[in-house]
C-alpha cells in the first residue's frame, strides 16, 4: 500500500508538471469551473477532448464550450489544446479517442470527465501520487 500524505511542502511548480484531460460532451459550467479551481492550483496545461454532438442544440453547446475555454485559457494564462469528433462516437469509444490523443502528447495525465467538481487540493493530491508511482518505477 502507497501512503498519499498530503505534504504541505508540494509547491506549485510540482503542480505545473500535471496535464489534465478532461473527457467532454456538454456540460459548460463543470468544465470552465473545473479549469479555473486546477490552474488556481497551478496546473497549465489542459486537453480538453469533446465527443461530436447528437444533434444541432448540443453542436451549439459544444461551439460555446469551445469559445469559454478559448477565453479561459487566455484570462488565465494557460493552454489548453481542443479535438473534438467530428461525429458522436459515444462514451467508451469518446473516452478512448481522449486517452489516445492526450498521450501522443503528454506522458502522464489526469483523466476527468465534464461532470465533476473539482476538490481543493485535487492537483497536489496528484502530484503526489504521481511522485509516489514515479518512485516505484525506479525500484
Amino acid at each position: 500500500m502507497v501512503n498519499l500524505e498530503i505534504d504541505p511542502d508540494v509547491g506549485i511548480s510540482d503542480q505545473s508538471k500535471l496535464s489534465v484531460l478532461f473527457i467532454c460532451y456538454a456540460r459548460i459550467e463543470q468544465v470552465i469551473a473545473s479549469v479555473s479551481s486546477l490552474a488556481n492550483e497551478g496546473i497549465v496545461e489542459f486537453y480538453v477532448s469533446i465527443d461530436g454532438p447528437k444533434n444541432k442544440r448540443i453542436s451549439k453547446i459544444q461551439f460555446a464550450l469551445i469559445e469559454a475555454l478559448k477565453v479561459q485559457a487566455e484570462n488565465l494564462n494557460v493552454m489548453i489544446h481542443i479535438q473534438q469528433s467530428d461525429c458522436n462516437l459515444g462514451l467508451s469509444k469518446a473516452v478512448q479517442f481522449g486517452v489516445d490523443w492526450v498521450f501522443q502528447h503528454a506522458e502522464s495525465a489526469i483523466i476527468l470527465e465534464d461532470d465533476l467538481k473539482i476538490s481543493a487540493n485535487l492537483a497536489q493530491y496528484f502530484s503526489v501520487v504521481l511522485r509516489k508511482l514515479e518512485n516505484v518505477d525506479k525500484r
